[in-house]
């Protein structure tokens, strides 16, 4: 979130009763702005033909909330809406599904620890008592030899405890990565055929008499490989390859697990790693960024994927044809 939005944000949070807190998101999500609208032209409409539709339940109580807060509170979330409409769509719904969650947890705290936060006294305070807090309730999800381990370590000295602490959360990244590919992508799904016979179609212009007739003879034989050169093709001559295909991971060849989490720790910079592995933990963009992380992993190694693809048409080309 950018930085700016998320002070606004969060002073918000802290000022706002948590009774109130998720009808003041609603209100955000759907734009605070055209609610306070609807509300001055129904408050001065001269005449009963002039007055604005009546809103859904949800919309009302959502509008009726926002009457509740005090001026300056509704000002700053007059600001956060302006702010927010801003930013292009897709930001929109993720800074929104972010603040959501972020409401949805700091409700559910023990009153202990939430009056703690919000006690803070700077907005850097405030950011680190909750990365303690958070820190943890994820100690708390450990199995209990890591959270004696920790226990102990931290009796030692505290270095020790943050380098233990650094290789448990490591070891759950990488299980939660193995465990996003654990299931493997599958083109026996009725929509894909369609959107592939479509790819090709936009493809199939800018192809050489030598590629059409590659891909003619793999498509029969060898369906992924057909797609990983589908993919390899689109990217040559400049055509989009289809977000949905993308996001199914069904365009690159797999990457083994090991593999793939040892280029995102040892070979993306740090914010790139950082962004991945928020997106990860994002459950609207977890897929996404899985398929965005091989492509990636492929883009870095385009000798390797040549090399892999030369190979399988290979044993393509051994392979005897089937009877006719």
């Amino acid at each position: 979130m950018p930085t700016g939005l998320r002070v606004r944000f969060k002073r918000l949070v802290r000022s706002i009763a948590p009774a109130a807190r998720l009808c003041v998101l609603l209100a955000l999500a759907l734009g605070v702005g055209q609610l306070w609208l609807w509300g001055q032209a129904g408050s001065t409409s001269p005449t009963a033909v002039n007055k604005p539709a009546p809103l859904p339940p949800s919309l009302r109580q959502a509008y009726q909330q926002f009457l509740r807060l005090s001026p300056e509170q509704q000002q700053r979330l007059l600001a956060l809406d302006q702010a927010l409409r801003e930013e292009d769509t897709a930001t929109q719904a993720r800074l929104l599904r972010l603040m959501v969650r972020y409401a949805e947890w700091l409700d559910r705290l023990p009153h202990e620890e939430r009056a703690w936060i919000e006690q803070a006294d700077t907005e850097h305070q405030k950011l680190e008592r909750i990365r303690a807090v958070k820190e943890r309730q994820w100690i708390r999800t450990l199995p209990r030899p890591d959270q004696e381990a920790l226990a102990q370590a931290r009796q030692r000295s505290e270095a020790e405890y943050r380098q233990l602490l650094e290789q448990l959360r490591d070891r759950d990244k990488q299980l939660d990565l193995e465990w996003n590919l654990a299931a493997p992508p599958s083109e026996n799904q009725e929509w894909v055929r369609p959107v592939i016979a479509r790819w090709f179609k936009q493809l199939r212009p800018y192809l050489s008499p030598q590629e059409q007739q590659l891909l003619a003879e793999v498509q029969k034989r060898n369906r992924p490989l057909y797609l990983y050169l589908l993919a390899e093709l689109s990217e040559k001559h400049h055509v989009p390859v289809p977000a949905d295909l993308h996001r199914s991971r069904l365009i690159y060849p797999p990457v083994p697990q090991t593999r793939l989490w040892q280029f995102l720790r040892n070979e993306l910079d740090a914010s790139t790693r950082q962004e991945f592995e928020r997106r990860f933990r994002d459950p609207a963009e977890r897929d996404l960024a899985l398929a965005d992380l091989v492509r990636a992993y492929w883009q870095a190694h385009p000798q390797e994927l040549h090399q892999l693809h030369e190979r399988e048409i290979r044993r393509l080309h051994d392979k005897p044809k089937p009877n006719k």
